[in-house]
């Protein structure tokens, strides 16, 4: 709701404004009145209205007056002035100084009214939105400051200046100073409407927060609430949400920097803890000895993991996985550095599989809400990348040539693969190839090349949300009666069948 002030020193009139206009269905609330300009200047001070309706001739200060005074003062209300016919001239200097329209008192309707406030409420729409977008842009350069120095640890005078910036926006804006800042940490990438979400279930409160802010950084959700009064976090509501992380209980923006620099501190050992939730920061426990500890990966312990699982050896990798998992909560490892060794084994097996574009490590890293979290993420993506693995892998036989045409058909199954073209390849006879290949891998070519076909597309089916025509085209097959005859003879249910009895599996 616009906030709008009435100055007339005629009483009846004020009371004929306030009784003939529906001031809540145009947007506005009646915050005060005045019978002069010195009274409304005053009233301004306190009241920060965004509209004054003002008639021009008044006794002690005029409405021009009042208006020249208002933008001495630095208010930006805006002003529709009354005035009678023969004071036009008063009009039009109103206009001039900045003056949203006039209405003339003799003739005045409801209408005329309506249509003039309906107006300025448009303007001020307006101007809302581009204040509110140039104070997005000044916490969003804060919020950048503020990140980088707390990675790198340098003075903290950039962010302090961004902040200043923040409140000469808001005092450009007629609006009291910021009093208080609350901030919450958790682990995990759930920013969206998580802010209003608390705000609506009142574990922030008042629900009306000047600003409320999500950002994401190295897998850490930061919310921030604003306000110009007193914030109320109920603490014991925070503690039972499905998170785990720190609050601290509302302070003073000056102190900032400081707190959040000791959030990222104590995550740390949050990152460790066996139980979830989310809990109130204390003085940070940690010593500076501590905190200032570099944890330098196993490279040996790492290349046992990769070289396990590029044999297929499954037990084997979970075990090195939780013996490294172990030594790095031993030694209290960053949380950035945990995720950095889960990157790297993430795209090593990405490789060995030659499937880089299927998971997203980012995403991994930020869906990972503890230690124990992210290594359960990665042994499950490690069985799942081996087990597709071991059904594509190459047996090798004991003829060059052959093993050759092999690692071809498997690079390149969805390309048109013949018996005359594998033949041009190695430099054989057809005939002899067809015989040499059946000898070698107990099968035909045509029938190797469609089992590898089938069984991407098998997978394609189950791990995917891909049409059905698409999928067969993907891996080789040129069209989807053929594609669905194909599935059907080998494994006695259509591709459609096959999705939605592994999608029920999944659900069960």
């Amino acid at each position: 709701m616009w906030k709008v002030l009435l100055v007339e020193d005629e009483t009846f009139v004020r009371r004929k404004l306030r009784k003939l206009v529906n001031w809540e269905e145009l947007g506005y609330t009646v915050c005060g009145e005045a019978a002069n300009g010195q009274e409304a200047l005053e009233q301004m001070k306190t009241l920060r209205p965004d509209l004054v309706l003002a008639d021009i001739a008044m006794p002690v200060m005029n409405g021009l007056e009042l208006l020249e005074a208002s933008r001495e003062a630095g208010l930006d209300s805006k002003f529709i002035m009354l005035t009678c016919m023969n004071e036009f001239e008063y009009a039009r200097r109103a206009l001039e100084l900045g003056a949203s329209g006039y209405i003339l008192k003799l003739s005045m309707s409801i209408t005329g009214l309506q249509e003039a406030l309906a107006k300025a409420g448009a303007e001020l729409g307006r101007n809302r939105m581009q204040q509110e977008l140039a104070l997005s842009r000044a916490f969003d350069r804060y919020y950048a400051q503020a990140l980088r120095l707390l990675q790198s640890g340098e003075s903290a005078e950039a962010a302090d200046t961004a902040m200043e910036a923040i409140s000469s926006l808001r005092l450009s804006m007629g609006a009291p100073p910021l009093k208080q800042v609350a901030v919450v940490t958790v682990f995990g990438d759930e920013t969206a409407g998580l802010a209003e979400e608390w705000l609506a279930r009142s574990i922030i409160s008042p629900k009306e927060c000047v600003w409320k802010s999500a950002l994401f950084h190295k897998g850490i959700t930061t919310l921030l609430f604003w306000s110009e009064d007193q914030l109320i976090v109920d603490i014991e509501a925070v503690k039972v949400l499905g998170f785990r992380g720190l609050i601290s209980r509302p302070f003073f923006p000056r102190h900032l920097l400081r707190r959040w620099q000791d959030h990222f501190r104590e995550m740390n050992a949050v990152w460790y803890e066996d139980t979830p939730g989310i809990k109130e920061l204390m003085s940070p426990s940690s010593k500076e000895a501590d905190r200032a500890r570099v944890f330098i990966p196993s490279w040996e312990m790492e290349r046992e993991i990769i070289a396990a699982f590029g044999q297929l050896q499954v037990n084997t990798v979970n075990e090195l996985l939780r013996g490294y998992w172990h030594t790095m909560r031993e030694r209290q490892a960053p949380v950035e550095a945990v995720r950095d060794a889960a990157g790297r084994l993430i795209n090593m097996f990405a490789s060995i599989v030659s499937d880089t574009g299927a998971v997203n490590s980012g995403e991994l890293m930020g869906s990972s809400h503890s230690h124990a979290e992210l290594l359960a993420m990665l042994s499950r993506q490690a069985g799942e990348w081996s087990a597709s693995l071991a059904r594509t892998q190459v047996k090798l036989t004991d003829h060059p040539e052959i093993n050759r045409i092999l690692e071809y058909c498997r690079q390149h199954y969805s390309s048109n693969i013949s018996l005359k073209g594998m033949a041009a390849m190695v430099r054989m006879e057809e005939h002899y190839l067809s015989r040499l290949f059946r000898q070698k891998t107990e099968d035909s070519l045509i029938n190797y090349v469609q089992t590898l076909r089938l069984e991407k597309a098998k997978e394609l089916l189950a791990q995917t949300s891909h049409p059905v025509a698409e999928i067969g085209r993907s891996v080789g097959f040129p069209s989807e009666n053929y594609f669905a005859k194909t599935f059907r003879k080998r494994y006695g249910q259509t591709p459609s069948q096959y999705r939605k009895e592994h999608m029920a599996g999944d659900k069960a």
